[in-house]
């Protein structure tokens, strides 16, 4: 799951043309974090991915329908 979660947030940062550096700064959170969330090393806090979601524009409804296309294969 971890690393769905964070293909998926990957994804929409890409698709936003922004860097993890820009999204965490913007996010107030460190990069390095950021990292850890995108590679599925880490789970983020609710309070921290509402923060990066807000950044990118992207509802939780969205982003978590995102997580189970990428689960399922599509």
């Amino acid at each position: 799951m971890f690393e769905r979660l964070g293909l998926c947030l990957r994804a929409f940062r890409e698709l936003s043309g922004k860097s993890q550096a820009c999204i965490a700064r913007e996010a107030g959170i460190g990069k390095s974090q950021l990292s850890k969330y995108e590679n599925g090393k880490e789970l983020p806090k609710l309070e921290s991915l509402r923060k990066v979601l807000a950044v990118l524009d992207v509802s939780p409804l969205t982003f978590f329908y995102g997580v189970d296309v990428i689960e399922r294969g599509f």
